[in-house]
């Protein structure tokens, strides 16, 4: 099995002899080239950022607006509820910017080019999945093994699960952008930027630890960023209709109003007006885009009490 996060996720520590890890020979690579810009804050699971998204992504812009330079090339990963919120390359004054989210990362080499990366939000596991997966390896564990779930040594065996998925995770997400190409004999990348906003205390110094493991000497900063600091208020570039299609792929089967996809992407009357009459062309790129996923405008009602909205099929 190819997993370069072997070293890192636990699983594979505990099956025991029914696995065998091979350690990546020292002096391989080198990621004295990355550097990697950490923050820090308490909540930043998937229902942290679906309740903070619209506050915390207006933070981000503006921030990395100031530090990143118009040629670079930028890969947010977040959770999917919040992908379409993700800014655009015109918000940042970069040359381009993508997204992508949990679950459909690993592995891809879409982004091998990107020279940056920015992670915010993480993939955290129910705290039953801890439990679940030491049983799967382990076996089923008495009643005792609950208020004391230790093994070889380790204290709380369910947070050290936790913390090296997230760890895991977070390299893989990390090894999409361009540090993974080697450029000379001495295992280096181009140079790359990574941002991340980490847990606060020793989850977050530990899941550092980790990533530190993985991509031996790597620079890590302190990134001035504070996703739940004072409210700011930024300019947007319109509707990216990508965006809107991004936010389809994820709603669930039935009708989204526009009044909500308005509330949603902050558009002011006039743009929302100018979004309906682009739907109501059925040769737009973007009505062919939500065709092609099951999705179709319409209306209901006439006059100043109708209601316009776009329904997903089932």
């Amino acid at each position: 099995m190819l997993d370069a996060t072997a070293g890192v996720d636990l699983m594979y520590d505990l099956m025991e002899d029914r696995a065998d890890i091979i350690p990546t020979p020292r002096g391989v690579r080198d990621y004295s080239n990355v550097t990697l810009h950490v923050a820090r804050t308490e909540r930043i699971g998937k229902t942290a950022m679906e309740e903070l998204a619209a506050a915390r992504f207006a933070a981000l812009q503006e921030n990395l607006a100031q530090r990143l330079s118009p040629e670079q090339q930028v890969l947010f990963v977040v959770h999917k509820r919040v992908e379409h919120l993700v800014p655009a390359a015109d918000d940042l004054g970069v040359k381009a910017a993508s997204a992508t989210h949990w679950g459909a990362v690993d592995g891809s080499n879409e982004f091998k080019d990107y020279d940056t990366a920015v992670i915010i939000g993480l993939p955290f596991r129910d705290h039953v999945w801890g439990t679940n997966v030491f049983f799967a390896f382990q076996g089923v564990q008495g009643d005792e093994w609950h208020d004391n779930p230790s093994w070889k040594g380790h204290v709380n065996v369910r947070e050290l699960l936790q913390q090296r998925h997230l760890a895991a995770s977070i390299v893989q997400a990390i090894g999409r952008v361009r540090l993974r190409k080697v450029i000379d004999v001495q295992g280096h990348c181009a140079p790359t930027d990574v941002f991340i906003v980490l847990p606060t205390g020793d989850r977050g110094s530990e899941i550092l630890r980790y990533i530190r493991q993985e991509l031996p000497n790597v620079s890590v900063q302190d990134w001035s960023f504070e996703p739940d600091g004072p409210q700011v208020r930024v300019r947007r570039s319109g509707l990216p209709h990508e965006r809107l299609v991004t936010y389809m792929a994820h709603r669930s089967p039935g009708r989204t109003y526009m009044n909500l996809i308005g509330r949603e992407f902050g558009l002011k009357p006039h743009q929302r007006k100018d979004l309906q009459k682009t739907l109501r062309d059925e040769n737009h790129a973007t009505s062919l885009a939500l065709k092609a996923l099951g999705v179709t405008y319409g209306s209901e009602g006439k006059g100043k009490g109708a209601k316009s909205f776009l329904l997903k099929a089932v």
